[in-house]
């Protein structure tokens, strides 16, 4: 194995780790987990917030920072099942071509 190599297993491994991390990390299901923006009740008084029909579903499922996460995350585990398929197929067809 030369240096090149080593240092492009080093770095794909780490990288591959940390992806793996990020895609299932607390922040990414918490952030998938958070309600969209709504109208709440004041703090202060018992009054209820006034103006448009909120839908906290629709809202939930439409937030924006929410849908840029899930895709972020989606494309990430995508990402790593696509780096594993490859690695698979090129060890066995490396094995297959070495005799092996």
């Amino acid at each position: 194995m030369t240096d090149t190599t080593a240092h492009t297993l080093e770095a794909f491994g780490a990288s591959f780790l940390r992806l793996h991390q990020l895609v299932h990390s607390d922040a990414v299901a918490e952030m998938s987990a958070r309600p969209g923006y709504s109208m709440r009740p004041r703090e202060d008084t018992p009054q209820r917030a006034t103006g448009t029909y909120s839908d906290s579903t629709f809202n939930t499922v439409t937030d924006p920072r929410r849908m840029e996460v899930a895709a972020a995350a989606d494309d990430g585990e995508q990402a790593l099942k696509a780096a594993l398929q490859t690695m698979r197929r090129v060890e066995a067809t490396l094995r297959l071509a070495a005799g092996g």
